[in-house]
């Protein structure tokens, strides 16, 4: 199939940027932010060192981002295979874009995909897990608080982890995360400070724009899959293929 990585190099970041900085400042924010609060205020009472560790946090939780990426992009190129093989590439795309319209459409609360994701017993081990690694004292703590804060239940990564599958291979998949993490890293690392500064109603409509954005690109990934079926045609923009 053709991959989302078909668009040009500064095209791709840009789109997993934006997005990344967009849920960063409405989403994270709001959900996220609470936690990173709570880590930092602890560390300041105890007289600890806030900076350093806050920076180890944040690592983690980009790195548990890369290797989601790298297990959705690896487990994307092997169906991709399977799907050429069989000349299904055409379905394999538009079930992506399906996906990643059904989470946009939760995202803006059209869908009860929240809920679902919600009540996970994954989300439960790893609320477990945030609560012990709050109060640990070991050292690496603040960088297993990220690792685990990645793995909460989030529309926006699962949908961005879908476009990771869509790029077919492992390393692509890594970095589109990686890329989609670095955007939400201003509003994580300032929460209390600017961003906690924008209002509920700011942040409603920073979100629904990143929801927006999912939806155009899983619309995109549905076309090119219809197109590669041979029921529309492709369509060129100047030398960048839409769909």
């Amino acid at each position: 199939m053709e991959h989302i990585t078909s668009l040009s190099p500064s095209a791709g970041f840009f789109l997993l940027l934006t997005a990344g900085l967009l849920t960063g400042l409405s989403h994270c924010a709001g959900m996220c932010g609470p936690l990173v609060s709570v880590f930092a205020l602890r560390r300041r009472a105890a007289r600890q060192e806030v900076a350093a560790p806050l920076a180890m946090f944040q690592l983690g939780r980009l790195t548990t981002y890369a290797l989601l990426g790298a297990v959705m992009g690896a487990v994307g190129g092997v169906v991709n295979v399977a799907a050429v093989l069989r000349g299904w590439q055409g379905a394999f795309a538009v079930g992506l874009g399906a996906a990643m319209v059904a989470l946009g459409l939760g995202l803006m609360g059209w869908l009860p995909t929240r809920r679902w994701l919600e009540s996970a017993a994954l989300t439960h081990a790893v609320t477990h897990r945030i609560g012990r690694l709050l109060t640990a004292r070991h050292p690496a703590a603040p960088f297993g608080l990220g690792l685990a804060n990645g793995l909460l239940p989030c529309g926006p990564v699962y949908a961005m982890s879908l476009l990771a599958a869509a790029t077919g291979s492992s390393a692509r998949g890594a970095l589109a995360m990686f890329i989609f993490g670095l955007g939400t890293l201003p509003a994580m690392l300032g929460v209390g400070l600017s961003a906690s500064a924008l209002g509920a109603r700011l942040r409603r409509g920073l979100f629904r724009a990143a929801a927006l954005l999912v939806m155009l690109v899983g619309l995109q990934l549905t076309l090119r899959g219809l197109a590669l079926s041979g029921l529309i045609a492709h369509t060129h923009l100047g030398g960048v293929m839409l769909w």
